[in-house]
């Protein structure tokens, strides 16, 4: 893999040409800066290992590469059932053979420059308001579950973290600051 690296067979956060004095970005940040560590790792004298966490890989490239090798997709990053929708975004869908609209990153309009999930955040965001104004003893994590929001709004893409994050901007103040395990209702 780090051969392909250094061959540009499979893209990384390094930058590929040579680094000179009137470039905008550091001089770690280009390959040639690091070919002895990368030569050693190929060679297996040795591995740097904070170099190598400072080299990123995007999913979208990973793939592209395991399939120009005809390699099969590792489960940790490409679990069954998930799909892609476009190159920075994927979906986990009960069905791996549904095909999903491309449409989402796709924009006519060069006003409106959102990405998916700053256009699923916003919609969720609307949706958890109006919600609210309807059922206001409605908790972040009740929200969270609501089939609108996880269908309609789109957050079924996104971890409960990153949607509680969203909803909790937008909470009322007594939903905010609601704090510790519901009372038990006595019978």
């Amino acid at each position: 893999m780090v051969n392909d690296i250094l061959n540009a067979n499979l893209a990384s956060s390094l930058i590929m040409h040579k680094w000179h004095e009137g470039s905008n970005s550091s001089k770690e940040f280009f390959i040639r800066s690091h070919i002895n560590d990368i030569y050693a790792c190929i060679g297996n004298v040795y591995f740097d290992k904070k170099f190598f966490k400072f080299v990123t890989i995007r999913r979208f490239n990973f793939m592209e590469w395991c399939k120009s090798l005809n390699a099969p997709l590792p489960e940790f990053w490409f679990p069954q059932g998930w799909n892609i929708i476009t190159k920075d975004h994927y979906l986990l869908s009960e069905d791996p053979d549904q095909d999903f609209d491309n449409s989402l990153d796709t924009n006519s309009n060069d006003n409106n420059k959102l990405k998916a999930n700053q256009r699923t955040k916003i919609a969720c965001q609307e949706i958890s308001v109006n919600l609210w104004k309807e059922h206001p003893e409605m908790t972040i994590s009740d929200m969270l579950k609501h089939d609108t929001i996880r269908n309609l709004g789109g957050s079924i893409r996104y971890t409960d973290g990153v949607v509680r994050k969203w909803l909790s901007n937008v909470a009322p103040e007594h939903v905010k600051n609601r704090r510790g395990r519901p009372r038990k209702v006595p019978k």
